[in-house]
């Protein structure tokens, strides 16, 4: 009998491997991996993780910043059907035992560079069976990456698996402050890369260079769909623009994927500077995770002249739904497209009619793409799905063509950087803090970051606080990234009748003169 799973992620790597052996797939600092040697490698460690006791199913969670083992270590739970979860490298101990406790995950892959970081919550960890080490601060209970490496078979594992099997936990803060992890399936995982791969023209001749955190949905999809039709892979640790470009030069990229942040980097690099790098080799680019201003569209689309450019509207539990092609970027301003192959969308108001053209409405999506809900949180899950729909509760409208535009989101959620950002979560933080008695955490406009966080605050009576004792409490408490960079203090925060603050009334005095409200 013919198998019907066919539509799983970790199976083309063996592919790649047999038909292009000597093909470049990874690419890190000094390390270039052929498609043979980085599927050997792949195999190593799923083998090594299954030989420790992990089975099908289990969670296996990861902690590194971006490096050659995290994509072998991607493909290596593929394989042998662990359940990844990926884990924000600036999260604080907290923070990080909460995603490992409710994801559950049975083994931490993680480097030197955390070691410290997580050693107050280590007998907290509710599920760690096992510590994987990339690195040399070795203690009890912890497994060296490269001897598991060493010491296991390069065979292809045998783990039988089904499409609708969990891939990835990915999780992205609620507005009840907590991390949700939105459960995505191979099936969903394989016609995202599929049909993603359809919509922006990649092929297997393709080189990707993947400069944003792998932990995060963008760069974590990007990276996939190109290994998986059989390109090669360039990964940067870290963001830097001169090096970004640099790279592209000397490797000859011709795919990328950039949030506005990186591409706003970019443009502020001196012209000289800019001049000197030859990048003609791009031939597409796709933004995503926050708007393009106008400026910054103008100029991407002059300094990569020879690029495609696209810009879409995604989410970690939806996929990517929307694609502004490259012919209309400067017809449809402050739009996202039209909805890619495999999805249906639609605008609903708060009775779950169908908004008409030109009228705000809930974008709720459905197809083969979408995740199958949030891990151990089922009241999430029901709040965020309408029958075969699922939202994650941004505003849009839509035109007489069928193109849509983001005019809002999540009433309360900030993008700085590309990165999501719930309020909700540092408003508990400094609701914590002894001198404070009411916060409200708001974006302001950045035109670096996109926004910034600004603290609004009530302090108890008689109390006196400052600027700089509000931002290091939430420095010692959560994320970095999390903490405000400005903070207000008011003597009493809007609310309505119901007692819920208005957010919008705080944030409209800062956004009123700006070309984009999100």
């Amino acid at each position: 009998m013919l198998s019907n799973d066919t539509l799983l992620v970790g199976d083309v790597l063996r592919q790649h491997a047999q038909n292009y052996p000597e093909k470049e797939a990874i690419i890190f600092e000094e390390k270039r991996f052929t498609y043979k040697t980085y599927n050997e490698r792949v195999n190593k460690l799923a083998n090594g993780l299954l030989n420790l006791g992990l089975k099908k199913g289990d969670g296996f969670a990861i902690l590194l910043f971006n490096c050659s083992e995290y994509m072998e270590a991607y493909f290596a739970a593929h394989k042998a059907g662990f359940v990844l979860v990926p884990v924000n490298y600036n999260l604080k101990a907290q923070e990080i035992k909460y995603i490992l406790n409710n994801s559950e995950a049975k083994v931490l892959l993680t480097s030197d560079d955390f070691i410290d970081t997580i050693a107050p919550v280590l007998d907290q960890f509710e599920h760690i069976e096992r510590l994987i080490l990339l690195g040399t601060k070795y203690f009890e209970n912890m497994v060296p990456y490269d001897g598991l490496l060493a010491n296991s078979s390069a065979n292809e594992p045998e783990t039988k698996l089904k499409e609708t099997d969990p891939n990835v936990i990915m999780y992205t803060s609620g507005t009840t402050g907590l991390p949700k992890g939105a459960v995505r399936s191979h099936r969903a995982n394989v016609l995202t890369f599929m049909y993603c791969s359809l919509e922006y023209g990649f092929s297997p001749e393709d080189k990707i260079i993947c400069s944003g955190p792998l932990y995060h949905g963008g760069p974590w999809g990007f990276s996939h769909m190109h290994l998986y039709i059989g390109a090669t892979l360039v990964i940067e640790k870290k963001f830097d623009a001169a090096k970004v470009l640099k790279a592209i030069e000397q490797e000859k990229i011709t795919t990328a994927f950039f949030v506005p942040t990186m591409f706003n980097m970019m443009m502020q690099l001196p012209e000289k500077k800019l001049d000197s790098f030859d990048i003609s080799s791009v031939r597409v680019l796709v933004a995503a995770a926050a708007p393009l201003h106008t400026k910054t569209k103008e100029w991407i689309l002059n300094y990569f002249s020879d690029a495609k450019l696209f810009e879409s509207y995604g989410a970690t539990e939806l996929g990517i739904c929307t694609s502004l092609r490259h012919v209309d970027q400067l017809k449809k301003i402050r739009c996202v497209g039209k909805p890619v192959l495999g999805y249906e969308i639609a605008l609903f108001d708060d009775n779950f009619n169908q908004v008409p053209h030109g009228e705000p409405g809930v974008i709720y999506t459905t197809g083969p793409c979408m995740c199958d809900g949030y891990y151990n949180n089922k009241q999430a899950t029901r709040e965020s799905s309408y029958g075969k729909w699922f939202s994650v509760g941004d505003i849009m409208k839509s035109d007489e063509q069928g193109y849509l535009y983001v005019i809002d989101r999540k009433s309360d959620m900030v993008i700085s950087g590309g990165v999501n950002i719930y309020p909700a979560e540092i408003d508990n933080a400094i609701m914590t803090h002894p001198k404070v008695v009411d916060c409200a955490v708001i974006g302001i406009p950045n035109e670096k970051w996109g926004e910034s966080l600004m603290a609004v605050i009530v302090l108890k009576k008689g109390e006196k606080c400052t600027d700089e004792e509000i931002i290091q409490y939430c420095k010692d408490n959560i994320a970095n990234y999390k903490k405000p960079k400005y903070v207000q203090f008011v003597n009493e925060l809007p609310r309505n009748p119901s007692g819920k603050i208005l957010k919008r009334v705080l944030r409209d005095q800062y956004w009123k003169h700006q070309e984009q409200k999100v």
